[in-house]
């Protein structure tokens, strides 16, 4: 067992943790520090498989709560979104793509934080605008999270529909995902094996969540959910301009 193994592991719990909270995260929390121990092939393979395998355990509480109009809603535009990302993917530079997307997460959910709320979220269109952002952005990043956690913020969704509804976004159009990833070769057997070596990491962590949720109030939740996307933000912008400014990792 190398060191940089105990890190991944130590990372992934870290996460799970944090998943198995909210309901999301997974793939913001894991993959910048995983960055920095494998390829980007292998750390976005990693944290999009890792997040599909422990989803089945946050479900089984929560599924009532399911919010299935808006996630019916957001799906075809997610569809979309993939095949763009896909296709964006041969053209543009994934580091510059990467560093929008952070400097945006960021933004919004500073602004968030201090009460401001977009407008236009409970609108008709607000799913397929958020599911398309979130389809793109998965392709090519691997953070599909950002615009669906955020219309979910603003339409005021409690804890166990909040947690449902992500959750159930997530298994059914990361499924779609790595089935891309892995047309175009960025994903492979090697990046598959070192997510299931490191799973029993991500249940632990998961597990812990999914405890932790039961004694958190609405408005910490809340609270906590948008510090996740200001730090997953922060975190994006520092790995997305490292390279780009040519500073070794």
């Amino acid at each position: 067992m190398t060191v940089s193994f105990v890190v991944a592991a130590a990372v992934v719990v870290f996460a799970g943790v944090a998943y198995g909270l909210a309901g999301f995260g997974f793939v913001m929390v894991s993959v910048p520090p995983l960055l920095l121990l494998y390829p980007a092939q292998t750390a976005v393979t990693t944290g999009i498989l890792l997040s599909m395998l422990t989803g089945w355990m946050i479900l089984p509480e929560a599924w009532r709560e399911t919010q299935i109009g808006t996630v019916l809603a957001l799906l075809p535009g997610a569809l979309l979104g993939i095949g763009l990302g896909v296709a964006l993917l041969r053209i543009l530079d994934a580091g510059a793509v990467r560093l929008l997307t952070s400097l945006v997460v960021t933004v919004f959910a500073a602004t968030m934080i201090r009460g401001w709320t977009p407008r236009g979220m409970g609108s008709r269109i607000a799913p397929g605008i958020a599911g398309t952002l979130s389809g793109a952005l998965g392709a090519m990043t691997g953070m599909n999270g950002p615009p669906v956690v955020l219309l979910f913020v603003a339409r005021g969704y409690e804890v166990h529909a909040f947690r449902a509804s992500l959750v159930t976004y997530f298994l059914l159009i990361n499924v779609v995902a790595i089935s891309a990833r892995v047309w175009v070769g960025e994903t492979g057997w090697v990046d598959i094996q070192t997510a299931l070596l490191l799973l029993p990491a991500a249940v632990v962590g998961t597990s812990m969540g999914r405890r932790l949720v039961r004694h958190v109030p609405l408005a910490a939740f809340r609270r906590f959910v948008l510090l996740m996307m200001l730090v997953a933000g922060l975190v994006g912008v520092v790995t997305a301009v490292r390279p780009l400014l040519g500073i070794a990792g």
